[in-house]
């Protein structure tokens, strides 16, 4: 069966629309022309764009090798495929590296790799620019940092640019004996790679953030921390009560001199899902997911945390901990099930939404802020992981203080690679254009008109499904609309999440894949 992208669905939902009350019309369409990819080959990212096209980070996965390849691309303006590069990381001393990221920086393509010296004992990362004609690497590289090390002390290594990438930041998590302590080594430098400021400290968190990776910098240089701390109770009889997390924000700023902790409020005992992001207007959005079920087991929320914090007034604009209500939890059930969860809620019994991830978090125009969420369940085999998707759920934070919250039905199982990043934990595209958004997800026709989980049908493989799309209203409402009729598709449709990249705020470059092709798409708003 062909895998198909929900990206690459939109090319075909926007030519064909016969039950959509948005017409073709409104959106302009570009698709380029397939290309072969390895069988474990992984877009990560597309890293810019200039006159002549567009640059693509991959990996390759090699099984046999048991290491992971990287390379970039160029494809036109047309989406055609022009050349491909594998990248090199060695030192001046022929030291093979380890790829860390790469960024486009002071009008250069620039890939950052560590090497580990292992007679010295030391850490060194590299900056090196990539020639934009050749996609091969400069002669000359950068040595950015120099650290001492030991043994296997250093457990992660960050390196991330600012949403102008003007500012990149370097990070080493390092292990220290304590669970709940971790010393941390910052770096940070401007586009042309002169050192701005250096931290080494030790923070108490929990080794739960190396998971995280939510370690950010701004447009002015300052520095934020996301993490999960962890209280033990030693005389506690059960196991759900032997933990207490907390959500903790760290701020860095003023050259790193100023540094200000937080401790956001937990109504749950258990902190099961955390995401950080910076909008192009330096606001800090905190997000979690809160419970009292224990940790890890279903991933289940029966709350959020969202802090709002604005860099230029150093206050915070939101910081809230609020529980899901009784309306958002029975939405969608039935009349029976909504009945039972108003009972259990009237008893003061936990009621969760179950295995519930962070996805996203979009800013508006408007300065509203929104979260979204979705209820995943995966197992995995060899190389493919089966995932269950259920509801999405959406909160939404306005600048003047309201909050609205929406949970969408519906049922999707499906399959996926077993290194694709990006379809871990997700299976809908949100658009993003301006004060509108759009999600974009798969479906059977059959449950366009449906709203409650009981009569819900699911969506699985070799299913001839219907393509749908949602405009969420300000305050959240919607209603769900079909755009391609399955019976005229001559596809079977298969959602595996890729990437966007925003050109404007009316214009992206989407990823549609199967298991041996790719292609790019253009679309307009």
């Amino acid at each position: 069966m062909k895998k198909l992208s929900i990206y690459f669905i939109i090319s075909l939902l926007l030519s064909v629309n016969s039950f959509a009350q948005k017409t073709s019309s409104e959106f302009k369409i570009q698709t380029g022309k397939e290309v072969k990819q390895p069988r474990f080959s992984s877009l990560i990212k597309i890293i810019t764009s200039d006159e002549s096209g567009f640059y693509v980070l991959k990996s390759d996965l090699s099984i046999v090798k048991s290491k992971e390849d990287y390379y970039i691309e160029h494809f036109t303006n047309k989406m055609i495929f022009d050349k491909s590069s594998q990248l090199t990381y060695t030192d001046k001393n022929g030291n093979k590296g380890e790829f860390i990221n790469a960024f486009y920086i002071g009008n250069a393509i620039v890939q950052f790799f560590k090497v580990k010296d292992k007679d010295e004992k030391k850490i060194k990362i590299y900056a090196q620019k990539i020639d934009k004609n050749t996609l091969k690497p400069d002669k000359a590289i950068k040595m950015l940092i120099d650290l001492d090390y030991k043994n296997n002390d250093i457990q992660n290594t960050i390196v991330d640019a600012s949403n102008d990438f003007s500012k990149i930041l370097i990070a080493f998590i390092i292990n220290t004996e304590s669970d709940n302590k971790l010393q941390t080594f910052i770096k940070t430098y401007d586009a042309d790679f002169n050192a701005l400021w250096t931290l080494n400290k030790e923070f108490s968190f929990s080794k739960e953030i190396l998971l995280e990776n939510n370690y950010k910098i701004d447009n002015d240089g300052n520095v934020f921390l996301l993490g999960r701390t962890s209280i033990v109770n030693p005389n506690s009889k059960y196991l759900r009560d032997k933990y207490l997390d907390k959500c903790q924000f760290v701020t860095i700023t003023h050259n790193g001199e100023e540094i200000n902790n937080y401790t956001f409020k937990n109504n749950g005992k258990y902190i099961n899902s955390i995401k950080m992001m910076i909008s192009n207007d330096n606001k800090v959005v905190c997000a979690a997911y809160y419970s009292n079920y224990i940790r890890n087991i279903g991933n289940s929320a029966a709350g959020s945390i969202c802090a709002i914090y604005d860099t230029k007034s150093e206050q915070f604009t939101v910081n809230t901990c609020r529980a899901f209500d009784s309306k958002l939890l029975a939405q969608n059930l039935s009349a029976a099930d909504a009945q039972k969860i108003n009972k259990k809620l009237a008893k003061g019994d936990d009621v969760e939404i179950d295995n519930l991830y962070l996805n996203d978090i979009k800013f508006l125009d408007d300065g509203s802020v929104v979260i979204f969420g979705e209820q995943s369940n995966h197992l995995s085999t060899t190389s493919c992981w089966d995932f269950y998707r259920k509801d999405i759920v959406i909160e939404k934070y306005t600048s003047d203080n309201m909050y609205f919250a929406k949970k969408i039905a519906k049922r999707q199982e499906e399959k996926g690679d077993i290194n694709d990043r990006e379809s871990q934990y997700i299976s809908y595209s949100v658009l993003k254009s301006h004060n509108k958004m759009y999600i974009v997800y798969i479906d059977n026709v059959k449950n366009i008109d449906i709203y409650d989980e009981d009569n819900i049908k699911t969506v699985k493989p070799n299913d001839k499904a219907s393509i749908c799309y949602i405009e969420l209203e300000e305050n959240l409402k919607y209603v769900k609309k079909v755009l391609i009729d399955p019976e005229k598709a001559d596809k079977i449709f298969y959602i595996q999440t890729r990437m966007s990249f925003q050109l404007s705020e009316n214009e992206f470059i989407l990823n549609e894949s199967d298991d041996d092709k790719t292609r790019f798409i253009k679309i307009s708003l």
